[in-house]
């Protein structure tokens, strides 16, 4: 049976892994589920270990992201709400080992407009 382009590259249409976690997301809900949990609602067995938060891509299609310690970290951070979109720049794991820590870079594209739109008013 054929595979789609997306699962051959990836593993799952509904995961998002390190290597592909570059891009833009919306939280599509303020909850962390561990591998098993993913496994349960997209009926495989799929991811194998992690934790991992539901999102909405700037496709608008709602699948799984990988979550290590430092993006959990860095959104309660920054108080990242659902309505508000995150982009990863960078998501390295440092190791091959699963526990192994990650370096993630994370920016906020409607916090900088928003910045930048009170910087131009307070110029004037």
């Amino acid at each position: 049976m054929p595979t789609n382009l997306t699962d051959a590259v990836s593993g799952a249409a509904d995961l998002i892994f390190p290597d592909d976690a570059t891009g833009t997301y919306q939280l599509a809900e303020s909850n962390v589920y561990e591998a098993e949990e993913v496994q349960d609602q997209l009926g495989g067995d799929m991811p194998k270990h992690g934790q991992w938060i539901p999102v909405v891509t700037d496709r608008g299609r709602t699948e799984f992201l990988t979550a290590p310690s430092r993006l959990i970290t860095e959104l309660v951070k920054a108080e990242v709400t659902e309505s508000e979109r995150f982009s990863i720049d960078s998501m390295v794991q440092y190791g091959d080992e699963p526990n192994d820590p990650y370096e993630v870079t994370v920016t906020y594209p409607d916090r900088r407009e928003t910045d930048e739109a009170q910087a131009a008013l307070s110029d004037d």
